[in-house]
């Protein structure tokens, strides 16, 4: 009896110097690492190859609204951005945002319907 009460001794004082090592903050620290983004690393693509190869265009954040994303074309050869379609232009016309408020669409640039860019 000695012998387990005497491990239990050990065994508790052992776990409180350890206990005592973790930062105040462990909650916030974990929560920052899980569920938010960010540490998050930074993705690229998707990609995709245009013009036989002379360009490419991905997705990337859109400037003008950061809760949305433009299709962006850069030039293979100089590495030259430029917006090809913005987020304004992917908006269908009559939808609107969570709240249930209108979205205003983009302007179609002919008589064909595709969009202007």
């Amino acid at each position: 009896m000695r012998v387990v009460f005497g491990l239990l001794t050990l065994f508790t004082s052992a776990l409180s110097p350890a206990a005592a090592q973790l930062p105040e903050n462990v909650n916030e620290t974990l929560r920052r690492i899980f569920a938010s983004a960010e540490f998050a690393p930074q993705r690229f693509g998707p990609a995709r190859w245009i013009e036989n190869g002379t360009a490419y265009t991905t997705v990337e954040k859109s400037a003008a609204n950061p809760d949305a994303s433009d299709i962006v074309r850069y030039e293979t050869a100089t590495g030259a951005r430029s917006v090809y379609i913005s987020a304004r232009q992917l908006v269908p016309a009559g939808a609107t945002d969570a709240s249930g408020g209108r979205i205003p669409a983009a302007t179609t640039g002919s008589s064909t319907g595709r969009l202007a860019h």
